[in-house]
């Protein structure tokens, strides 16, 4: 037998046992052989062809174990060891992790790959997505949403049955002059404690809370102008976008860290999970800039809806107390300055 000129010291496990012993190993290139033999006694432990084998991969630090097809191992002491033959993909890894500077430049790379599709490709693909989703999704989505909100949130609203018609004539009037269909649409009071609010859900359900409607009681005007902000998430899909953006950005990562089956968790929980999303800032402006536009289309001022931001930032006064949730809401938004300053002239 022509050996490597001197044996591997290692370790040697056992086939379907936890038994260990200390081992040498000698490889006959030429003959494909591979014999393992006791360190001390000399004896024959393991005898197999050697491309039988299959080795780990190669990390710096860690010694590549080599596997028989029994399950026995056999592992060397010496860490920086390589065996003969191994793969050369596994050695350019081995060389790479060795790199420190490349191992740099590589997370650089990943960084700016993950930016790239969080802050581009993947909001581009949820645009495209959302545009051909079927209405029975987005119908499906609002009805979960509204539910759960329904169970952990809102409360029945408390209005007056008179300011509740007036609200909903006037909702009714702004549906009809921007020529969109009424039943696509459909308005929902409700209680909440955490301040004026109003959101729109996947199937073109607007929710107005009670402290809103009473906020903007002296004008209902200035509230047509939020609404207007509402039915533009709707009219954008802005929801399904939010809960596609998740979706496809929590697959990623889970492909990146490997947690695929998490992945698939979030994919199936995603009607639900829309009630813990904020829409991006992106789609405020765009909500902000439809509410603007058809404000000046149906021969009302772009003031009110100004003139309603700066009514709800005076109902989130910011204060250095522990409880700032109605603050927050207004932090997912863009700066209330800005958005008034973003209306047409």
């Amino acid at each position: 037998m022509t050996a490597i000129s001197e044996p591997i010291v290692g370790t040697f496990q056992h086939a379907a046992s936890s038994r260990i012993d200390a081992a040498k190993l000698c490889i006959d290139l030429d003959g494909d052989q591979i014999i393992v033999s006791d360190y001390l006694s000399d004896g024959v432990l393991q005898q197999q062809s050697y491309s039988s084998c299959s080795m780990s991969s190669r990390l710096p630090g860690v010694p590549m174990t080599l596997s028989f097809g029994d399950g026995a191992s056999f592992t060397p002491a010496d860490p920086d060891f390589s065996w003969p033959n191994s793969s050369k993909s596994s050695s350019f890894i081995y060389w790479l992790e060795r790199k420190w500077l490349y191992g740099l430049l590589a997370i650089g790379l990943m960084i700016g790959f993950l930016t790239g599709m969080v802050k581009v490709a993947i909001p581009f693909a949820a645009v495209q997505v959302a545009s051909v989703v079927p209405m029975t999704i987005s119908q499906e989505m609002g009805q979960q949403s509204l539910s759960l909100l329904d169970q952990l949130y809102f409360e029945e609203s408390e209005l007056e049955s008179d300011t509740m018609a007036q609200v909903q004539g006037n909702w009714d009037v702004l549906l009809e002059r921007l020529e969109l269909p009424q039943e696509h649409y459909q308005l929902q009071f409700r209680s909440w404690h955490l301040g004026p609010n109003a959101m729109a859900l996947a199937d073109g359900t607007v929710v107005v809370t009670d402290s809103i409607v009473e906020l903007m009681q002296d004008d209902l005007h200035l509230l047509d102008a939020i609404l207007l902000h509402e039915i533009g998430h709707v009219e954008h899909r802005h929801s399904l976008q939010a809960v596609i953006r998740t979706t496809i950005t929590t697959v990623l990562y889970a492909i990146i860290f490997g947690d695929i089956e998490g992945a698939g968790e979030v994919v199936l929980g995603a009607g639900v999970g829309l009630v813990d999303l904020s829409f991006s800032r992106e789609m405020e402006r765009e909500a902000d800039q439809f509410a603007y536009q058809h404000l000046l289309e149906i021969e009302r001022s772009s003031n009110d809806f100004a003139m309603a931001l700066r009514k709800l930032k005076s109902a989130y006064p910011m204060t250095d107390s522990d409880d700032k949730k109605g603050w927050n809401y207004l932090q997912s938004h863009p700066d209330i300055d800005q958005r008034i300053e973003a209306r047409p002239h």
